[in-house]
């Protein structure tokens, strides 16, 4: 009887490992494409899909109006900011993503959503990005 009860435990505690694993891995692991000094933009939400990432900065082709979601994983230099914007060449309305360390919103996954203290949604909106110091 009681090795039955301990087979049953096991299995049981198995099966919910593996499915707890399951559901972690696909976020994380399209998250850990956007590399330390990157500002980086996905096609789809929650950092799925297409990637594309810059240094410095970066206009967009084939991705262009169709990122959902962003992260800033700092930069290098003294520009930390990355802004990313509603038109090529960096200019035009843009939304902001600190650097980590700063205390502020560093990442959006869902950006139908809008961003921190903005409800507006940037989704399929953006064209370039660029690291600034504003």
């Amino acid at each position: 009887m009681q090795s039955k009860r301990l087979a049953a435990t096991l299995v049981m505690g198995s099966a919910l490992s593996v499915s707890l694993i399951g559901l972690a891995a696909p976020a994380n692991a399209a998250l850990s494409q956007c590399g330390k000094g990157l500002g980086c933009m996905w096609t789809e939400p929650t950092y799925g899909s297409d990637f594309s990432g810059f240094g410095s900065n970066l206009n967009l082709n084939e991705s262009r109006n169709r990122i959902s979601s962003v992260a800033n994983m700092g930069y290098a230099g003294a520009y930390d900011v990355a802004r990313f914007y509603d038109g090529l060449n960096y200019e035009g309305p843009n939304i902001a993503m600190y650097e980590p360390l700063d205390g502020r919103q560093s990442r959006d996954p869902d950006l139908r959503n809008g961003i921190v203290g903005n409800g507006e949604s940037w989704d399929n909106r953006i064209e370039s990005g660029a690291f600034r110091n504003y």
